[in-house]
């Protein structure tokens, strides 16, 4: 039997609802501040301000070297010319992985290798189907150096309604296949919004299309934060992180103990494994089935 004022209790507890909003975000200034704020700074100098916007950059790009972050990650092809065997890159990767050729929809991965072994291929040009690269990254923008050397050229041109299509299929140009009037086009063309360094070239009625192709996985840059208002190119689940990671790396510039600063120290790499846990690919998961008697 339910108590007699047991509904009185039930009305008489107020409800918490949420706000239903999600754009809470902190900016260069919110972060620049917050930091500030753990060494007792509520109005900074001009050059604490601007020491505290080189230190965000810094970390923004040093944060590249410590893993990889997901959300800095895109998608890139490589249009293959005709015994070429090295093709610039993007000047704002800084690094690139899970590389493979594709053709007629078969994937054969593409191996890295160093600079050495490129070097000590003493037939770079020999032909054949490239399953190994080498990038040299040790110039204002990257270069990959494939090796064997692909003899044809990728099907990569320009439909009839202006858009570039990637060759999928080999086959020879006509009527039929033209994209996107050819009936049949979508079995050998795709349209393609990755942007490359070789253009779309014009369709021609009779001409031989391969569709051998490099695909590969490129991270970018992080882009600077300058103004107050410009947001961290992050996450959102990364403003503690950097507010933490930015006060550590302006300690040494305040007049703290030594316990002070390392408790600084401890709190900035709590925050930042906590975030990067947050942008990696999770393992492969694995269920297995439990036999039961």
């Amino acid at each position: 039997m339910q108590p007699k004022n047991s509904q009185i209790f039930a009305t008489s507890v107020p409800v918490i609802g949420n706000t239903g909003s999600t754009k809470f975000l902190m900016n260069l200034d919110g972060i620049v501040r917050k930091a500030l704020k753990k060494f007792g700074v509520d109005n900074p100098t001009p050059n604490e301000y601007q020491s505290a916007v080189q230190e965000i950059n810094l970390i923004m790009n040093d944060l590249q070297n410590g893993g990889i972050l997901l959300w800095k990650q895109r998608e890139a092809i490589v249009p293959l010319l005709s015994g070429y065997p090295s093709y610039y890159l993007d000047p704002l990767m800084t690094d690139a992985m899970y590389w493979f050729f594709r053709q007629n929809g078969n994937d054969t991965e593409i191996t890295p290798f160093t600079r050495e072994n490129y070097m000590q291929q003493s037939t770079k040009k020999e032909g054949g189907e490239p399953n190994r690269v080498w990038v040299n990254w040790q110039l204002q923008q990257p270069i990959a150096y494939f090796y064997p050397v692909w003899q044809t050229t990728t099907g990569f041109i320009i439909g009839t309604d202006g858009k570039s299509y990637l060759c999928i299929t080999d086959h020879i140009a006509d009527s039929t296949n033209q994209p996107i009037t050819g009936d049949n086009w979508q079995q050998y063309w795709e349209l393609c919004t990755i942007a490359t360094a070789l253009p779309s070239s014009v369709w021609v009625s009779g001409t031989t299309y391969s569709s051998g192709c490099v695909f590969f996985t490129k991270t970018v840059r992080t882009e600077d934060v300058m103004e107050a208002r410009d947001d961290p190119d992050s996450p959102v689940k990364w403003d503690n992180a950097l507010v933490w990671l930015l006060a550590d790396a302006l300690s040494p510039e305040h007049a703290l103990q030594e316990w002070e600063r390392k408790d600084l120290q401890q709190r900035a790499m709590m925050a930042k494994a906590s975030a990067m846990a947050g942008g990696r690919e999770s393992s492969e998961m694995r269920v297995f089935p439990e036999f039961r008697r």
